[in-house]
């Protein structure tokens, strides 16, 4: 797994940033997609494999997350990146501003999803 962090305070230019944005890129979008993709599918398969003895929110909640998320990223998210790539003023820009003040919307959805999953899996395998 790598690890990236971004440092945006010491950028006075747009150049190092778009250079750390680009060279990230690739690695962080495969590594992002394959973990998303692997919780949606744990979401959709506690339809059919819900564990007998859990409350039926749980299905729903974290199928509820993985949509939020969806939805926020596809409406919201991805088009302030797309915005962000293109701004001349790299890590001054009012995009990267949006998405800084809205990342633990993001976070929260993910990790309440992460714990519904988490929960149910250790309520499976304890009964067994």
């Amino acid at each position: 797994m790598r690890w990236i962090f971004f440092d945006l305070g010491s950028w006075s230019t747009r150049s190092p940033f778009i250079a750390s944005r680009r060279s990230t890129g690739a690695t962080f979008l495969i590594g992002c997609f394959c973990r998303v993709g692997l919780a949606l599918a744990g979401s959709i398969s506690l339809i059919w494999y819900r564990p007998a003895h859990s409350p039926v929110w749980t299905v729903w909640g974290a199928l509820g997350c993985q949509i939020a998320s969806h939805v926020l990223t596809a409406f919201l998210w991805s088009r302030w990146q797309a915005k962000l790539s293109n701004d001349p003023l790299g890590p001054a820009s009012p995009s990267l501003a949006k998405i800084l003040a809205t990342h633990w919307m993001r976070t929260l959805l993910i990790n309440a999803n992460g714990f519904i999953l988490l929960a149910r899996a250790i309520e499976c395998f304890a009964r067994q």
